[in-house]
């Protein structure tokens, strides 16, 4: 747990999504969403390689 709080700090992500929504259009994060830790290109949060490959917003969650 402490581990995770720490990376959640060094990454800067702030405000967890209410929507599954996510990115630069609103500046909701993924990180501790019911919906997935990863951003994907279209501004939706998930945790398949949709949302954590190709396109991946690493700012609002985490890729790869």
């Amino acid at each position: 747990l402490l581990l995770s709080l720490t990376i959640f700090a060094g990454t800067g992500f702030t405000v967890v999504t209410p929507d599954a929504t996510c990115g630069s259009a609103n500046g909701y994060t993924c990180p501790g969403s019911q919906w997935g830790n990863c951003c994907g290109r279209y501004g939706w949060c998930g945790s398949t390689d949709v949302y954590c490959g190709a396109g991946c917003q690493p700012a609002y969650g985490f890729c790869g």
